[in-house]
């Protein structure tokens, strides 16, 4: 008896944290495109978007206007 609720309460267990893994794992996409979406509220991201090229071009060219105005 002691062996069958152990038992169950290991396969409660293992399909609870299988349906939620699951449910991450299908979110996924939705999760990436949001985390996307979320890089364009940061000040050059918003650059970027109003002149139609993506985030990464905007944060090297500040990067690099940075090292040129502090090498002076």
């Amino acid at each position: 008896m002691v062996f069958e609720l152990i038992t169950i309460i290991f396969q409660t267990i293992w399909l609870t944290l299988n349906g939620m893994l699951t449910a991450v794992w299908n979110c996924l996409p939705e999760i990436i495109q949001l985390n996307k979406l979320l890089g364009y509220f940061t000040p050059p991201g918003i650059v970027g978007l109003y002149l139609g090229v993506p985030t990464v071009v905007i944060t090297i060219a500040v990067f690099l206007f940075k090292k040129v105005v502090s090498t002076r």
